[in-house]
């Protein structure tokens, strides 16, 4: 019976998304103010989770930006057809 060997990668392969979390880790460190740290973190917990693209409609919900985001795409698909 053969032995199948694992293959190691190496510690040093990043994701892209490894990275800026590895990032936002490190200068997390620097901030004192914990608005700022409440952000980073949320901000490492959005891109950990993958989430980093999903649409959020309910913190946006009658604003004028969220308006303004949506009414945009409106016209956008509007425009082509």
């Amino acid at each position: 019976m053969q032995t199948i060997k694992k293959i190691r990668t190496s510690s040093n392969i990043h994701t892209p998304a490894e990275k800026i979390i590895d990032f936002l880790g490190e200068i997390r460190e620097l901030f004192e103010i914990e608005d700022i740290i409440q952000d980073i973190d949320w901000s490492i917990e959005v891109i950990g989770s993958n989430k980093l693209y999903d649409p959020v409609f309910g913190e946006y919900d009658g604003t004028e930006d969220g308006n303004n985001w949506i009414n945009y795409g409106v016209s956008m698909s509007a425009r082509k057809d």
